[in-house]
């Protein structure tokens, strides 16, 4: 009984302690976070490293994030006592299976609210050595603190990230949008697709793939459909695309993680309890095992590309991104990619040729497509190279230089999307 009194007690006090700090946030939050941002602002927009503008609205948010989490919170307490209650005079079965039953289904209602926010990624935050899936979830989550300017979203696999550099765009272009890389390391053109359809619903005016020949011959998919593919996309995969797609390991995690979210925590979870070094350990291995002479490393990497029914799949995928997005009014923008000049020789010229007609025909049917042809770029040379597919920050900082040129000649001329008008 003791118990019983003690737990009611808690319970109520949480309720409060909820209801108060709703009132005082209502009260007196904009001299808070007015004093907060005076505090701490410039330290807060040195780390976020251009993620936002504006470091006052970040911290006004993340408070609101922390009220939203905590008032969940204290209302899974009341279901739980609620249960308890109810289950008082049944068997200690009974009883156990309700705590068990009300503390998964609160466990995923709650993961599915807090997924929504950066305060919960940020505990997941590790600086350089942060899971990909935290980088991408923060990134994605800040999409909404940034509503005034037209939104341009870079997305593909590590190359556009090594390629351009987001802070650089988003000073040479600051009174014309602003940019946000959520690229995913390994993805293809299936990844892309998948990725974008878990943030179309935001509604970016541009969205910008670097496409080479790693993205359309090198296999049916990265890892990122175990953190992003759901049921729904699946069988638009299935329904939309006459290529075959195997049904293996990483998009069975990927719809495991869709019926149960929690399952997609595995990783990032393991990383902050135990440290990253312990995941990192793979890669570390891979990098080790890597052939020094890069003549060699490329003659071995040539034979993973492929014209076969993956790269078909790529192609098809593609296209159904770009009808997507003609469908949200969002300017698809596709920068010819490359690679570092031994392992283009290596490759079949028939590989480069499609990609390019692919291009072509998708600028073509597609009135939101734009493309830079290759020709319309900045020179690379095997010396820009640090790897067989990833530029150094000298050669970044040219080639986003010139994309910053090239998007005012070619994006900004005219106001609004060539896409057409969101609903």
């Amino acid at each position: 009984m003791n118990w019983q009194n003690a737990s009611t007690r808690l319970i109520a006090a949480f309720l409060f302690g909820t209801m108060a700090g709703w009132f005082v946030f209502a009260l007196w939050g904009d001299w808070a976070v007015g004093w907060m941002d005076g505090l701490l602002g410039e330290r807060i927009s040195r780390a976020g490293e251009g993620k936002f503008n504006d470091s006052r609205r970040f911290i006004e948010d993340r408070v609101c994030e922390a009220l939203i989490l905590w008032t969940w919170f204290a209302l899974f307490l009341v279901a739980f006592a609620a249960a308890e209650r109810w289950m008082r005079d049944r068997s200690m079965l009974w009883r156990l299976a309700t705590v068990v039953g009300t503390a998964v289904v609160f466990l995923q209602l709650w993961f599915a609210i807090a997924s929504g926010t950066v305060l919960f990624w940020m505990f997941f935050w590790q600086g350089d050595a942060s899971h990909n899936l935290v980088r991408f979830e923060i990134k994605r989550n800040l999409l909404e603190d940034d509503p005034d300017l037209p939104q341009v979203i870079l997305m593909g696999s590590s190359q556009i990230r090594a390629q351009i550099d987001e802070q650089i765009l988003n000073a040479e272009l600051r009174d014309l949008c602003f940019t946000t890389d959520l690229n995913y390391p390994g993805s293809k053109c299936f990844d892309t697709w998948v990725v974008w359809n878990q943030i179309r619903d935001e509604r970016p005016e541009y969205l910008i793939c670097y496409l080479s020949e790693l993205d359309m011959f090198s296999g049916a998919h990265g890892p990122a459909p175990a953190y992003f593919l759901d049921w729904s996309m699946l069988i638009r995969a299935l329904r939309e695309t006459r290529a075959p797609l195997a049904l293996d390991s990483v998009l069975r995690h990927g719809l495991a993680g869709s019926t149960f979210p929690l399952l997609r925590m595995r990783e990032p979870t393991a990383a902050r309890i135990l440290g990253p070094a312990l995941l990192a350990m793979g890669q570390e291995r891979h990098n080790a095992s890597l052939e020094e002479d890069l003549s060699r490393r490329a003659a071995e990497s040539a034979g993973g590309f492929h014209v076969d029914s993956n790269s078909d799949l790529q192609k098809e995928c593609l296209f159904r991104l770009a009808h997507d997005c003609q469908k949200d009014g969002t300017v698809l923008v596709l920068l010819t990619g490359r690679l570092h000049p031994e392992l283009s020789r290596r490759l079949p010229a028939e590989m480069r040729i499609a990609l390019k007609e692919t291009l072509v025909r998708l600028e073509r049917e597609f009135p939101n497509v734009v493309v830079a042809a290759e020709d319309e770029m900045v020179p690379q040379s095997t010396t820009d190279y640090v790897d067989l597919t990833h530029i150094n920050e000298k050669a970044q900082e040219r080639y986003s230089l010139w994309l910053a040129a090239w998007m005012k000649e070619r994006l900004f001329r005219e106001s609004g999307p060539r896409g057409g008008d969101h609903d």
